[in-house]
C-alpha cells in the first residue's frame, strides 16, 4: 500500500496519523487498518443507528434497483406502527426517521422489491434531564474502592455489606453519594487480577464482595458445616487490621470454598424459584459467562490452549456434544462445566441481592430535611474494548492483529493508575453490527442498583488506542469513535433509571468533547488544579456548574503525598524539573488558599488539604467527590499513581494504620473535612 493509499485508508477508517505530534510508523498504520475491516459484516442494512430526540434523521439502506418500490415502518416499544418516507438516493434506499419518535429502542422494518432488513433505531434524548429528587442541590460524597474499606466482619476484603454500612456513615456526615470503582468480575483464575479496570466483563459482579454470612442459607446450615465457612471467616479476618496488601488468591480460595458450600445446601421452594427467574432474566448473556467462567476455571485463563471448541465462543450444547463425544478430557469438561455454570450463576444471583441492599442502604437520608440522596454512583467504561468473558462471546466480530491500550493522551492513564489495557476490542463497525449490545449491556448492568453513573476513561468516547500484537503499548495509533452514538446510549440508559451521569477524569479531553459531554447533561470531572495559571488556582467562580469537583485525579497519589512531595523521584533525570513545576503548582494552592480565607499563614499539610476541598465545595460544581483515602490522610505513594498503583491496599490513615470502618467513623480527620464540606455546600 503506498503511503498517498495508506493516508487515504486511515482518514477512511478514522486512524489518526498522528499521536502526541509525532509520526505513527507506517507499520502500525498498516496493521490498525487491516484490523479495521475485519470483525463486520457485508450488510444491506446497519444494524443499528443511534439518533437525538426531536431531530431528523435518516438510515440509509441499499443497494435497491431504480424502479423498486420501497417500504418503511417503525414499531416503537409500545406496539404502535408508524410508516415511514422511504425515497431512492442513487442505489440506496433513503429512510426518513421524523424528530416526534419518543426515546427508547425500536425497530424499522425496510422491504425493498426482495430485499428486506430490520434496523434497531436507538432514540436518545437531546439532554439528560436531572432527576426531581436531586433537583438543584449541590451534594459531595465518597470516592472508594470497595475493596479497601473494610470492617472487622470482612473476611481480608472489602464486601457488599461493608459497603452498605460505609453508606450509613457515610449519609450520617452529610455525604450523598458514595462513588465506586467498578465492580465488574475479574476472571477466576489465578493470579487474581487486582485492578477493577481490567474485567472478564462489564455486565457482572465480583464474587469476591460477597459476604457469606449474609446469605440466607448459612443460618440453616447444620453446625459442622457452618464450623467450616468459620474456619475459613476466621483466618481472613486476621488480615482485617492490617494495612498490608491483601492476598487476593487467599482471600477468594477461602470465600469460594465457602461459598461451594452454602451452594450445595438446599434451598427454600421460594430462593429456588427467584434463583431461577434471575437465571431466565439473565439470558444468553448470564450463560456464556457461566460457561466461560468454568472455562477458565478447568482449562486456565489463556483462551489459545483451550480446544477449539471451547474457544470458539459456541454456547449451543449440541455442538459441544459432537465435539466431545470421543474425548475423554472434553467429556469430562463436560460434567464440570455443567455444575460450574450452576455454581456461577448463584453467584451472579447471590450478589445481585447483597448489591440491591447496599444500594437500598445509599439511597436512605441520615436526615428527611437533607432530602433524598444520589445513593451508589457505579463506574465503568464505556468503549468498544470488551473483557475476556464478553470477548469470548462476540469472538466473531473482534478486531483480529490489534489490542485495546491505555492511551498516551493522559486522560486514560489518569482514570485509573496506568492499569486497564491490554484488552481485546470491537471495530467501531463490529460495535454497530452487534447493535451496541456490549455497551447497552455495560451501561444498564450498572444502572441496574445506581443512582448515578461515572465514566472513567471518558477520552474512550471519542477515540481507542489500538496496539498492534507484539508491538509496545508506545507503539499504537489512535482511532475516532462515534461519541454521539455512545453518549446517546448512555443518556437514553440513565433517563429511563432517572440516575445522574459524570465522569472520571476528564484530562485528555478537548475543550470541545468537555462541551459534548456536558450539552448532553454530563458532568465533567475536573480537579482543583485544572486550569492553575500565574500562581493561582483557577478561580472558584469561574467552574461551571455541570461539573463534579475534586481535588485528587485517580492517577495522582494520595493528596497529602502530593503537598509533601514525597511522590517526587530525586534520581530521575528531569527531577529538578519537576520538583520545580511541583512547587509552583504547591504555592499557587497555598497563596488561592489564603486569598480565599481557606487557611491560615502557616497552615499545615492537613489543614491545607482541608482547605482544597473547601475551595472545590465553594465553586458552582454541581457535585464534589471526595476520595476515601484524602479523608483519613492515607499518604502511601502506592495507594495511587500510575504506574505504581498497589489495587490490593486496604484503606490506612497516614501513620500507614489500617482504617476500618469502626475506625473510620471515630476518624477526626475525616469528621472535619465532612464538616468543612457540609459548611460550604
Amino acid at each position: 500500500m503506498s503511503d498517498v493509499n495508506l493516508t487515504e485508508s486511515a482518514a477512511r477508517y478514522g486512524v489518526s496519523t498522528l499521536a502526541e505530534g509525532r509520526a505513527v510508523p507506517q507499520s502500525t498504520l498498516r496493521a490498525v487498518i487491516d484490523a479495521c475491516q475485519t470483525g463486520t459484516e457485508a450488510r444491506s442494512a446497519p444494524a443499528a443507528v443511534v439518533t437525538r430526540q426531536g431531530r431528523d434523521s435518516v438510515i440509509r439502506v441499499g443497494p435497491a434497483p431504480s424502479g423498486t418500490t420501497v417500504t418503511a415502518a417503525v414499531t416503537l416499544e409500545g406496539g404502535d406502527v408508524r410508516t415511514l418516507t422511504t425515497a431512492l438516493d442513487g442505489e440506496d434506499v433513503a429512510i426518513r426517521v421524523p424528530a416526534g419518535l419518543p426515546a427508547g429502542y425500536h425497530d424499522v422494518d425496510v422491504v425493498a422489491g426482495e430485499m428486506s432488513s430490520r434496523v434497531l433505531l436507538i432514540v436518545a434524548p437531546d439532554v439528560l434531564e436531572t432527576p426531581e429528587r436531586i433537583g438543584s442541590r449541590r451534594l459531595w460524597g465518597y470516592d472508594f474502592v470497595p475493596g479497601s474499606v473494610r470492617s472487622d466482619l470482612s473476611w481480608g476484603v472489602g464486601d457488599f455489606a461493608d459497603m452498605a454500612e460505609f453508606a450509613g456513615i457515610a449519609a450520617s456526615q452529610g455525604a450523598s453519594f458514595l462513588a465506586a470503582t467498578p465492580l465488574h468480575a475479574p476472571a477466576p483464575a489465578t493470579p487474581t487480577e487486582a485492578s477493577p479496570y481490567v474485567p472478564s466483563t462489564r455486565e457482572f459482579l465480583n464474587p469476591l464482595l460477597i459476604r457469606v454470612e449474609d446469605i440466607r442459607e448459612v443460618a440453616y446450615m447444620p453446625a459442622a458445616t457452618r464450623a467450616l465457612i468459620d474456619w475459613e471467616a476466621a483466618d481472613q479476618r486476621a488480615a482485617d487490621t492490617s494495612a498490608s496488601p491483601v492476598d487476593l488468591e487467599e482471600a477468594w480460595e477461602a470465600k469460594k470454598n465457602a461459598l461451594s458450600l452454602v451452594f450445595a445446601h438446599p434451598r427454600s421452594p421460594a430462593r429456588q424459584a427467584s434463583l431461577e427467574k434471575f437465571v431466565r432474566r439473565g439470558g444468553p448473556a448470564l450463560d456464556s459467562f457461566c460457561r466461560w467462567c468454568a472455562a477458565c476455571e478447568y482449562f486456565g485463563p489463556d483462551d489459545a490452549k483451550w480446544p477449539a471448541v471451547v474457544r470458539s465462543g459456541s454456547t449451543d450444547d449440541g455442538a459441544w456434544d459432537d465435539a466431545f463425544a470421543d474425548n475423554e478430557t472434553l467429556d469430562d469438561f463436560r460434567r464440570h462445566a455443567g455444575r460450574r455454570r450452576e455454581f456461577y450463576a448463584w453467584l451472579q444471583w447471590i450478589a445481585d441481592g447483597q448489591l440491591t441492599a447496599a444500594a437500598d442502604a445509599a439511597r436512605m437520608p441520615a436526615d428527611a430535611a437533607d432530602g433524598e440522596p444520589v445513593g451508589l454512583v457505579a463506574s465503568t467504561v464505556v468503549s468498544a474494548s470488551l473483557g475476556a468473558a464478553d470477548a469470548w462471546r462476540y469472538r466473531s466480530h473482534l478486531a483480529n492483529g490489534v489490542r485495546a491500550e491505555i492511551g498516551p493522551d493522559g486522560g486514560n492513564e489518569g482514570s485509573d493508575g496506568g492499569s486497564g489495557g491490554d484488552l481485546p476490542t470491537l471495530t467501531p463497525a463490529g460495535l454497530r453490527d452487534v447493535a451496541f449490545a456490549p455497551v447497552i449491556d455495560a451501561v444498564r448492568a450498572s444502572l441496574r442498583h445506581a443512582g448515578g453513573l461515572r465514566l472513567d476513561r471518558p477520552t474512550e468516547l471519542f477515540r481507542a488506542w489500538w496496539v498492534p500484537d507484539g508491538s509496545d503499548r508506545s507503539d499504537g495509533a489512535f482511532i475516532a469513535m462515534d461519541a454521539d452514538e455512545l453518549i446517546g446510549i448512555v443518556v437514553l440508559e440513565a433517563q429511563r433509571a432517572g440516575a445522574v451521569v459524570m465522569t472520571g477524569d476528564s484530562a485528555g479531553l478537548t475543550d470541545q468533547e468537555r462541551k459534548q459531554l456536558t450539552s448532553r447533561g454530563i458532568a465533567v470531572g475536573r480537579t482543583v488544579w485544572d486550569g492553575a495559571t500565574n500562581g493561582t488556582l483557577a478561580p472558584a467562580d469561574t467552574w461551571p456548574a455541570d461539573a463534579v469537583a475534586t481535588v485528587r485525579p485517580h492517577g495522582l497519589v494520595p493528596t497529602s503525598a502530593f503537598l509533601s512531595g514525597e511522590h517526587l523521584e530525586s534520581g530521575a533525570a528531569d527531577a529538578e524539573e519537576r520538583r520545580m513545576a511541583h512547587e509552583k503548582l504547591r504555592s499557587a494552592a497555598v497563596a488561592t488558599l489564603r486569598q480565599s480565607k481557606l487557611i491560615d499563614p502557616g497552615s499545615t499539610e492537613r489543614e491545607i488539604l482541608e482547605g482544597l476541598y473547601a475551595f472545590a465545595a465553594a465553586t458552582p460544581a454541581r457535585f464534589v467527590s471526595v476520595d476515601i483515602a484524602d479523608a483519613v490522610g492515607d499518604r502511601r505513594l502506592e495507594a495511587g499513581g500510575a504506574p505504581n498503583r498497589d489495587w490490593r491496599l486496604p484503606l490506612a490513615d497516614g501513620a500507614g494504620r489500617a482504617v476500618t470502618l469502626g475506625r473510620f467513623v471515630v476518624n477526626p480527620r475525616a469528621a472535619d473535612l465532612a464538616g468543612k464540606l457540609g459548611a460550604a455546600r
